[in-house]
């Protein structure tokens, strides 16, 4: 194969510079040793990630200590918040022993001290939500404070509306974002009082709007006994169009909840 003109003129010069080293007496730079590959890592299996700072290494190793659970419920038995049966004094149908209707938690209070001490005491366990509920079992209590505006609270009888149809991190005073569904644990929970006729307790708090919240008594979250779910349909809301799970709650005169009715649930 012929050479192109740059490769001739290259070799050209590559002999020129030999020639002009050699009658300086320059031995010719000797060709620089390739490096060997390096072998290849022996491959590791993961391991979880680990804290190595020196304040991590110097605490001590977490202990369980056996029988600590037992010794916490053996102390909630003896103060009351628990019962003998394990379940918390609230978690169960019906009226509750030692707390009457009219009980205030938290009186005095506008926030959230009323929910902590219906939560130490076991008669109201949950912090956050505003019902009380064990799915396949049903809801034993609910907390009418604020919502969105769907819920409408007559004093004898509310209008109760479900839970679901928010996007993720939404609270209840959120407007409804998709339908809601029976699928929802609380709505679930709800129609099986329904169905199955158990009451649910009704406490109502500070910043419930009308004239049935504590905001004008002395704040707080005040136990206002059994209520009955006497219906439970999904309808379309007036306010934002989208089905939402909508409960009428009577409350409990004599034992038995006014026009209280059986049957099916309207779907």
């Amino acid at each position: 194969m012929e050479l192109s003109e740059y490769e001739q003129q290259r070799l050209r010069n590559m002999a020129t510079n030999a020639a002009a080293l050699e009658a300086l007496g320059i031995e010719p730079v000797a060709k620089t040793a390739t490096t060997p590959p390096r072998p290849n890592k022996r491959s590791r299996e993961p391991r979880p990630p680990t804290r190595q700072s020196s304040r991590s290494r110097s605490l001590p190793v977490p202990a369980y200590t056996p029988g600590q659970d037992e010794v916490r419920r053996a102390s909630e038995v003896e103060d009351g918040s628990r019962m003998q049966d394990g379940k918390w004094l609230g978690e169960r149908f019906g009226e509750i022993h030692g707390v009457p209707v009219g009980t205030v938690f938290g009186a005095g209070d506008y926030q959230r001290l009323g929910r902590q001490e219906m939560m130490v005491s076991g008669f109201f366990r949950p912090f956050v939500t505003p019902e009380w509920c064990t799915p396949g079992v049903g809801c034993f209590a609910i907390i009418v404070n604020n919502d969105n505006g769907a819920s409408q609270d007559r004093g004898d009888s509310i209008l109760y509306a479900g839970s679901g149809g928010r996007r993720r991190g939404q609270n209840r005073t959120a407007p409804q974002s998709f339908d809601q569904d029976w699928t929802n644990a609380t709505n679930s929970a709800l129609r099986l009082n329904f169905e199955a006729g158990e009451p649910v307790r009704v406490v109502r708090g500070p910043k419930l709007l009308g004239a049935h919240g504590t905001a004008e008594s002395g704040g707080g979250f005040r136990y206002d006994g059994l209520f009955r779910v006497a219906s439970a349909e999904m309808v379309r809301s007036p306010i934002s169009g989208l089905l939402t799970a909508m409960f009428e709650l009577r409350k409990v005169c004599g034992g038995e909840a006014e026009g209280a009715q059986a049957g099916g649930v309207s779907a």
